[in-house]
């Protein structure tokens, strides 16, 4: 059986591309790094190994797919343009989300040119409970209209939170949004009379996509002294029908199965009091179901198992589409180039985030998991 070559393009979110090598795989090989050479990349090309190139230039002949984990230009980096230069040399190539749509159809030309194929990578969606998330709500959609979608998210998610919902739907269009809800003077006036924080935590906007309408609230703040955390919520998401909805809680999840509820109407004359309490409709369905862990694993089994998961996934969905030659419809240049463009006007309707100094936060007070046992201990 065939191994692809993979290259890695960037140490920093790259590392968690990289976790997916730490053991065997029967399709992909890690066969170099290519970075800036900091001292962290030149330590991981020791630890895994293998080469570490610092230029494009570099790269020899016989690499078969490149993962390009460096910022795009949209937000001020080189990724798209490594991207690019990747596709030039006939190398398949996945690419870290966000991308501008003008940049997604440039790359996607590129790949037909040179018969190669162009991913783009949310990450996210291929988490475990997300990817059960989306699996259940595409079932349930063969039978059941979706009536509505409410999210939450921080602005450096909005990408991948609406790929999810892309992806769940079949795709993006028709879609549009509306502005986001503005405070009146005195609501604002009032809350930072009462706030540590100072910022409104969230914003509103709402809109449809795929004709659906949708409520996003997306965070309002970020540290820019730590980017990458300090983030409330990263995705939150009840997709509902009218028998029911699906909530994942949070990105790791758990993922809760919730009934909707509904009184018969019908002979409630006839009913004895007695009766009347267990004459609801879908008496013997459970109100809520849970379709994963009761607790959400702690983030270091996550760094340990879901995300490198996550990666293979993504790279065995370009496998596959290297074998088959069959564009999956999440990667075909209208759903990147929609999701895109979704993303690009709900940025614009937020407006700038305000960038504000975060103190460590403490940890949580009663403690989760202490508190759940001394619920369930005084519940025996």
């Amino acid at each position: 059986m065939r191994k692809y070559n993979v290259i890695i393009c960037g140490t920093w979110f790259g590392q968690v591309y990289l976790s997916a090598f730490l053991s065997g795989d029967p399709h992909f090989r890690l066969a170099g790094i290519l970075a800036r050479g900091s001292q962290r990349s030149r330590r991981y090309a020791r630890e895994f190994g293998v080469p570490l190139y610092t230029h494009v230039n570099e790269i020899p002949p016989g690499i078969d797919v490149a993962c390009v984990v460096i910022r795009s230009t949209i937000i001020g980096g080189e990724g798209t343009e490594i991207a690019k230069s990747l596709l030039k040399r006939g190398i398949h190539v996945i690419q870290e989300h966000p991308v501008h749509f003008k940049n997604i159809k440039t790359c996607l030309d590129l790949a037909k040119e040179n018969n190669v194929c162009y991913h783009i990578n949310t990450h996210h969606v291929h988490v475990k409970p997300i990817t059960t998330f989306i699996e259940y709500l595409v079932k349930a959609r063969q039978k059941q209209e979706i009536i509505f979608i409410e999210g939450t998210c921080s602005f450096q998610t909005i990408y991948s939170l609406m790929d999810i919902i892309g992806r769940v739907l079949g795709g993006i269009r028709p879609y549009g949004v509306t502005k986001a809800l503005a405070w009146e003077t005195s609501l604002l006036e009032e809350y930072k009379n009462h706030s540590s924080l100072g910022v409104i935590p969230f914003k509103c906007v709402q809109g449809i996509i795929k004709g659906i309408p949708f409520t996003l609230k997306i965070q309002t703040y970020y540290d820019p002294d730590d980017l990458d955390n300090n983030i409330l919520i990263m995705h939150r998401l009840c997709i509902g029908m009218l028998n029911g909805n699906l909530t994942l809680v949070n990105t790791h999840g758990p993922v809760v199965w919730s009934q909707s509820f509904s009184i018969p109407r019908e002979n409630q004359e006839e009913i004895s009091f007695q009766k009347r309490s267990t004459a609801f409709i879908g008496q013997d369905t459970a109100a809520a179901v849970l379709y994963s862990e009761d607790t959400a694993p702690p983030l270091s089994r996550v760094a340990k198992t879901q995300w490198p998961d996550a990666v293979r996934l993504a790279l065995n969905r370009l496998r596959e589409h290297i074998l088959t030659n069959r564009t999956p419809l999440e990667q075909s240049m209208e759903y990147l180039t929609d999701l895109s463009s979704m993303w690009s006007e709900l940025m614009r309707q937020f407006g700038e985030p305000q960038a504000i100094s975060i103190p460590q936060a403490a940890p949580p007070f009663p403690d989760p998991l202490s508190y759940r046992k001394e619920i369930f201990s005084n519940h025996e």
